[in-house]
């Protein structure tokens, strides 16, 4: 499947799903860690301690299947105050069928103390939404919001709530102004005119998911997709961390992230894949 990002880690051991994280410049385990975070590793934690933290950039590392762990990505570059992170997390098995449809999409956006009012511009902190777990959301709904900016009642309803205004440096800025980053398989395609009409009427159906599209029977294969708006709040000009829990359930993790403000430069989009070995 044709990535979007620069940096791929493979070899870890087998994989994972996303539960709810704090997200925000209070995330203990980004606080705690963070004098040990190198800028653009992935690591492992199972407690916010330095006797926990497994670097996943060295070769070899391992993570304990059926263990708990937040994932930590260290951010290096020339960075603005503060900015989202997208992230997205694609479960599988090894062994795993493409099955009939894709997976339903579970999204939640932590709490972000940075958000703004995009009316009057003025600071205001945004809650996590959902306030416990996560919204589901079908797979075609969250495609055709993001690709075509129309969703069913019930999706459309639950994206409205996810996305948010957040205070940039270029003002108050819309999270759905990155809309094609949100994308999960096929970014660069765009119907015309007619193919949106027919798609939105229902009598037709995107090229996205066509049985000829490669990446959409890749998506097929997916046991689990989740979707994370979090942030980040640097402490200097070249480091920042995000964090996210993951818990071993399926044998791969594909997992992106995104930082949303940013013209991302090599290094900044990164893709890794982890596994989870033993027991």
């Amino acid at each position: 499947m044709a990535r979007h990002f620069a940096t791929t880690i493979a070899s870890i051991a087998t994989a994972a799903v996303l539960t709810s994280t704090s997200g925000h410049a209070q995330d203990s385990y980004c606080q705690g860690l963070r004098a040990r975070i190198l800028p653009n590793h992935l690591y492992a934690a199972s407690c916010p301690s330095a006797r926990c933290l497994v670097d996943l950039t060295r070769p070899g590392a391992t993570l304990r299947k059926g263990g708990s762990y937040r994932l930590l990505l260290g951010i290096g570059g020339d960075l603005p105050p503060q900015s989202v992170v997208l992230i997205k997390a694609k479960y599988m098995n090894k062994s795993a069928q493409p099955a009939a449809k894709p997976p339903s999409v579970g999204v939640r956006r932590e709490q972000i103390e940075f958000g703004c009012n995009p009316i009057t511009g003025s600071k205001r902190a945004e809650a996590a939404y959902p306030k416990q777990g996560e919204a589901s959301v079908s797979f075609e709904g969250y495609d055709n919001y993001h690709r075509l900016g129309f969703a069913s009642v019930d999706d459309r309803r639950k994206l409205n709530r996810f996305h948010f205004s957040y205070r940039s440096e270029r003002g108050c800025r819309s999270t759905y102004r990155n809309s094609n980053e949100f994308l999960l398989h096929l970014p660069g395609y765009q119907p015309g005119f007619v193919a949106r009409s027919g798609i939105r009427l229902g009598a037709t159906t995107s090229y996205a998911f066509a049985a000829e599209a490669s990446e959409y029977r890749n998506v097929l294969s997916y046991n689990e997709i989740a979707v994370r708006l979090t942030g980040y709040e640097r402490s200097n000009r070249v480091t920042a961390c995000v964090s996210v829990d993951v818990k071993s359930r399926y044998d791969m993790l594909d997992i992106d992230f995104v930082d949303l403000q940013r013209v991302l430069p090599m290094g900044t989009r990164q893709s890794w894949q982890v596994h989870f070995g033993g027991s």
